[in-house]
């Protein structure tokens, strides 16, 4: 008859030899999945899916970088473009500025047209009261001749956001008036005066065929002697808050 003591010894070792061999079936499964895949991945088709999915995963990380380098390049091309565009502009925009910026000066009639194509464009070249063939002002840049300068300016803002461009545009559009009425401020200039605003010079035939220059100032006919000789029609706009904003702004710009 076995002790207490005995039996315990004995359940002990039992369930020691119960857990190695539960471990040992453990181990020889393990092994043989493991085995398995090895197997497979040493097999034709185990080595053509793991190459399909190496090649793939690399031509896919290939692709997006070779995407990504497009598109960088793309947005430096385009950048760069823009640059340009915004150079033409400002460069067009200070052309015709320069021009508009003179119509506080008193200017002779082969330049008072310049004032209106500057600021309108080429546009109106074919408005028989501009006759834009016989003055000055050219754009300078061919693609633009036809855009006034306030549509300049709009294309301009698309590029530079300066708070300057927003209050050239308010104040080119305040001067409109002016440029309209500017077309009425004209008068003559004589070697020996100024006549008052709107005085015409017409010319006069005397009997023996003589060719003489006459203007009437309310007080009769004058007929113009040699010392009045030459004269000229000339333009002058009296400068407004507005003219004058506008020659401050455009000084500001700095182009």
């Amino acid at each position: 008859m076995l002790s207490e003591e005995e039996k315990n010894k004995i359940r002990a070792e039992e369930m020691y030899r119960v857990e190695v061999r539960q471990q040992l079936e453990e181990d020889k499964s393990g092994k043989k999945k493991g085995g398995k895949l090895l197997s497979f991945l040493n097999s034709n088709f185990g080595s053509f899916l793991l190459s399909t999915v190496i090649v793939g995963s690399i031509s896919v990380l290939y692709s997006n970088h070779q995407e990504k380098m497009k598109k960088i390049e793309a947005e430096k091309l385009q950048a760069h473009a823009n640059l340009l565009i915004q150079d033409k502009l400002q460069t067009e925009l200070s052309h015709r500025l320069n021009t508009i910026s003179t119509i506080t000066d008193t200017l002779p009639d082969y330049q008072s047209k310049d004032i209106y194509l500057a600021y309108h464009g080429s546009s109106i070249a074919n408005d028989p009261l501009i006759k834009a063939q016989f003055f000055n002002f050219k754009s300078h840049y061919i693609e633009y001749s036809n855009w006034s300068a306030i549509r300049l300016v709009s294309e301009l803002q698309k590029y530079n956001d300066s708070p300057h461009l927003k209050k050239l545009k308010l104040l080119l559009n305040d001067i409109n008036a002016s440029i309209v009425d500017y077309g009425q401020e004209w008068f003559y200039v004589t070697a020996t005066e100024v006549l008052p605003k709107r005085i015409k010079i017409r010319k006069m035939e005397l009997s023996d065929g003589r060719k003489l220059h006459v203007y009437n100032i309310g007080n009769g006919d004058h007929i113009m002697s040699k010392e009045e000789y030459p004269f000229k029609k000339v333009w002058h706009m009296a400068e407004s808050k507005a003219l004058f904003e506008l020659q401050n702004v455009i000084k500001e710009l700095n182009f």
